[in-house]
């Protein structure tokens, strides 16, 4: 086995300048992906390391190496996203290596732009990640706090009390952040300050554990209508 440090090792540092030296030195390593198929790309954006995907995307253009569906949506490259649905419509439905559809990851990285696009293109508002999570992109929209595009996805048609692996809702994700503004939408929205996860826990028991006074009285509002 080579000792040769790999374009992941050298990104597990996060090292900006080491990894701008490793794509100097080796510049096809931007394309690189990992056994499971994940790109390099990806990989700084799951380490919340803009910084180093902006590098990386550079890399990528100077090969003339174009983005991949999951890369645009996750990038909000809303242009690259929309001509690739536009020649290929059964990418609107397709997941990545690791079970994420196109809304899943745009919706994470909070592109509203890119969300508008791929649900105007016909992309499911509803679809389920294939892997262990099990969630939809109201879940997560709601996990990294995207109010403006939770609401767009809710008027796409997301069912306000779908749930993910573990029975948790957006309602419970919002109460457990402290998110007033996107509980009080949800509850309007529809969202059942009832329901609980499969270990039995409630919004207000996520709202009472954080210390979110606001968003406890606001489900307890809730809770006696």
């Amino acid at each position: 086995m080579s000792d040769t440090p790999t374009i992941l090792d050298t990104l597990q540092a996060g090292d900006a300048g080491a990894l701008r030296e490793h794509l100097e030195r080796d510049p096809a390593a931007a394309a690189f992906r990992d056994r499971n198929g994940i790109s390099v790309l990806m990989h700084c954006l799951y380490r919340g390391r803009e910084d180093l995907a902006a590098l990386v995307e550079e890399a990528l253009q100077e090969q003339g190496v174009a983005l991949d569906i999951f890369e645009a949506a996750a990038r909000g490259r809303t242009e690259r996203l929309t001509d690739l649905l536009h020649e290929d419509p059964s990418l609107s439905a397709a997941v990545s290596a690791d079970g994420f559809g196109v809304l899943h990851l745009a919706a994470y990285f909070g592109h509203e732009d890119t969300v508008r696009a791929a649900l105007a293109a016909g992309c499911p508002v509803s679809i389920v990640s294939h892997n262990a999570m099990a969630l939809q992109p109201i879940h997560s929209a709601a996990a990294a706090g995207h109010l403006e595009i939770l609401r767009l996805l809710l008027e796409a048609g997301a069912d306000v009390n779908a749930t993910q692996a573990g029975g948790f809702s957006a309602l419970h994700s919002a109460a457990s952040h402290g998110d007033a503004e996107m509980v009080r939408v949800l509850l309007e929205k529809g969202a059942s300050p009832r329901l609980a996860t499969d270990d039995g826990l409630s919004a207000r028991h996520f709202a009472a554990e954080g210390g979110h006074q606001e968003v406890l009285e606001l489900l307890e509002a809730a809770l006696q209508t």
